[in-house]
């Protein structure tokens, strides 16, 4: 039987697996059970297709030396994910109901019935998610954002966070942020700069102030002002430099006083109220 031909057969037997059809008596097909429909295709063959019935089938594989033929019904129909491909640009907003979840994401069903994954990673921008269902229930219907699709691998990828600016953006190497200590480690200090959102002030970078023999350390609770020296938008994390802001400002300063006039000596500018 020639490879594309589209013919008609009869059930002779229904497996886990698919079904056998035949098209003439001891020539017979596999119909495997992910080629029966381009979603939930194991529901709507077992719910759809009885022994004895005839069907139509695409002839999808010919395996001559082992006598297998394999067939498909969803190749006879439009390709969703073709569909989606030309529909769905990255950043396309679109709405759709949560099927089910994995440790790794939620599966979610777009309008053509075809099924789109958030990660978990794609939950939030500042959250560390434990599992979606912290987030979303079944049967709840989202707007996402698609990320890209990929009809070979029938994937589509989704984001719950790119409904939202991602708040990393703003901050950039050089500007000025404000917090609290929140907590500390052995080599630093993370301050709060926003909910959800903290930069790490490391030890060696906390301030040019000596307490005896001792370098500062940050404290938990205490305000802290920073300038960004670091910021890594894909992992999420910022560092800032309590010494380099306290740096600059000093430079400013004594460049301030090269500039002008002035009857004040250089200490008094530095530790004027």
């Amino acid at each position: 039987m020639p490879l594309g031909l589209i013919t008609k057969g009869t059930v002779t037997s229904i497996m886990s697996y698919g079904v056998f059809v035949e098209f003439e008596p001891g020539v017979e097909g596999l119909l495997h059970v992910s080629e029966y429909a381009w979603s939930d295709s194991g529901a709507a063959l077992k719910r759809d297709v009885k022994k004895g019935q005839e069907i139509e089938v695409k002839i999808i594989g010919v395996d001559k030396e082992n006598k297998k033929i394999s067939l498909s019904v969803k190749r006879i129909l439009t390709n969703p994910w073709d569909e989606a491909f030309r529909h769905y640009a990255p950043g396309t907003v679109v709405k759709g109901v949560v099927q089910n979840f994995e440790s790794f994401g939620a599966f979610v069903k777009l309008p053509e019935g075809i099924e789109g994954l958030i990660r978990i990673s794609n939950f939030s921008w500042t959250k560390k998610i434990a599992h979606p269902e912290a987030v979303i229930k079944k049967g709840d219907e989202v707007e996402v954002v698609v990320l890209g699709v990929h009809p070979e691998n029938e994937r589509i990828s989704l984001s719950l966070k790119h409904m939202q600016p991602n708040p990393y953006d703003k901050y950039k190497v050089g500007s000025i942020v404000k917090g609290k200590v929140v907590r500390t480690s052995d080599f630093g200090a993370f301050i709060e700069i926003e909910a959800g959102i903290e930069a790490l002030v490391k030890n060696n970078r906390a301030s040019f102030v000596e307490t005896g023999s001792d370098r500062y350390v940050l404290k938990e609770g205490e305000e802290v002002e920073a300038k960004v020296t670091r910021v890594d938008i894909r992992n999420r994390k910022i560092e800032a430099s309590v010494k380099k802001l306290e740096a600059d400002r000093e430079k400013e300063l004594i460049k301030q006083y090269a500039n002008q006039d002035s009857k004040y000596t250089l200490g008094e500018m530095l530790f004027e109220e």
